[in-house]
């Protein structure tokens, strides 16, 4: 615990537990950060004020358990393999990058943008009290799931895998390419409002501004939407008279 923050300041300081122990770093003033390393056996748990940075993006970082941000700005985090996101309250950007497969085991709110980094590794962050108010973009990854349990607005997403991203309620915004390199007929999923039944106008529509959708050769993109009024720039995006439109 810190009261003007906490510094690793050196390249090779090291926060370290024994076993499965736990790591809690807390501060009531000041950023979490430096150039140092956290080896956590167990959970890591981070809070600072909602003012204040967190940053661990040590490319030796080994989170074990999962990491938790109870309060922070922006939060950078990374994990040279695998990296288990648990609940988190970000109220600035959020920023991940792994050497291993992305995963949540609580919710996440991310009042600014979240970008990901994940190699060749998947990305699932499908937990249905998400909620990412700014834009999601995804730098790379392998299979790609993402939920927000309102609306959701996509930047870049280069996967080399499936790309599943959903709202439950609200609309799901394209502003720049989601690109897959995957062939088969599950390349590319996007689906705005996906609690509502099908035959049902309202709940979400996919909007098109500026974005677009590209599959690998012969690869198939489905993409659900509320209403065709209401789906700005989707008519555009698919091509108009294509043959391409279901109605229910």
């Amino acid at each position: 615990t810190g009261t003007n923050g906490i510094n690793l300041s050196m390249a090779g300081s090291l926060v370290q537990t024994t076993g499965t122990g736990n790591i809690a770093l807390t501060t009531t003033a000041g950023n979490i950060n430096g150039t140092g390393y956290v080896v956590s056996g167990g959970t890591t748990t981070l809070t600072a004020v909602t003012s204040s940075n967190i940053s661990l993006a040590n490319a030796l970082n080994d989170f074990t358990g999962a990491v938790s941000v109870v309060s922070g700005n922006n939060v950078s985090l990374r994990d040279t393999n695998a990296l288990n996101i648990g609940a988190s309250t970000v109220s600035g950007n959020l920023t991940l990058q792994t050497g291993g497969a992305l995963t949540q085991s609580g919710a996440l709110a991310i009042t600014g943008t979240t970008s990901i980094t994940a190699g060749a590794n998947a990305v699932t962050l499908a937990n249905t009290g998400n909620d990412f108010t700014g834009t999601v973009s995804v730098v790379s990854a392998q299979n790609l799931q993402l939920i927000d349990s309102n609306a959701m607005t996509l930047g870049a997403v280069n996967s080399t895998g499936t790309v599943d991203a959903a709202t439950l309620t609200g609309d799901l915004t394209l502003t720049d390419a989601v690109e897959t390199t995957n062939t088969g007929n599950t390349a590319i999923t996007l689906n705005a409002g996906k609690n509502s039944e099908a035959g049902t106008s309202t709940g979400g529509n996919i909007i098109v501004s500026g974005g677009s959708v590209t599959t690998g050769a012969g690869g198939r993109a489905t993409l659900y939407s509320g209403s065709v009024s209401g789906s700005t720039g989707l008519t555009a995006l698919i091509g108009s008279g294509s043959g391409n439109f279901r109605y229910n």
